[in-house]
């Protein structure tokens, strides 16, 4: 898996001459440069481990965080996303470039969005921290959804091992607990 996530990252770089770009189709709509000359505005992401990812504006204010900053005019230059790796950041920039192009048909990203979520754990979390950090609501969605989905026929031994959390009760307490609520431990 992570090497298709390196090839992805690779993929989705600027190389060292910034010829390189991270962008949907090519017949987005656009919002125009300061000066008029027609060409869209091009906002460049940084990671905090370097990574950076050219997107188009009307790309990437699908995050609110984002959008703020550019209405705000603190998007010139580059924008530091510092709580994203690399390789997180480039699958974020490729699921607004899907998702955020008139281009692509409802079909298509559909089609995207059924393989996009197909990822290890490790990743999926990654994915929904990102979300949140960018406030990209429709990807909190998907990923509070896709989790949800992996959890719900869990029991809670399970539960806990799946989210690492340790079992802080003693076996009294639990008793207890199971003995208050027994209608919700019909299947613990």
């Amino acid at each position: 898996m992570s090497s298709s996530i390196d090839g992805i990252v690779q993929a989705l770089k600027i190389n060292d001459e910034g010829s390189e770009s991270v962008t949907g189709g090519e017949d987005l709509p656009t919002t125009k440069n300061n000066d008029d000359s027609g060409e869209e505005n091009l906002l460049t992401l940084k990671s905090n481990d370097g990574d950076e990812f050219t997107v188009k504006e009307s790309i990437a204010i699908q995050s609110v965080m984002i959008k703020n900053m550019v209405e705000d005019g603190c998007s010139s230059g580059t924008i530091p996303v510092n709580n994203l790796d690399g390789k997180i950041l480039a699958l974020v920039v490729e699921y607004m470039n899907n998702q955020g192009d008139p281009m692509v048909s409802k079909k298509d990203k559909e089609k995207f969005i059924s393989e996009f979520i197909k990822r290890e754990d490790e990743i999926l979390f990654g994915l929904l921290l990102a979300a949140h950090y960018l406030e990209i609501k429709e990807m909190i969605s998907l990923f509070s959804q896709t989790i949800a989905d992996k959890i719900k026929e869990m029991r809670v031994v399970e539960c806990r091992k799946y989210f690492d959390i340790e079992n802080d009760f003693t076996p009294e307490e639990e008793d207890a607990i199971r003995k208050e609520d027994e209608w919700a431990h019909i299947i613990d």
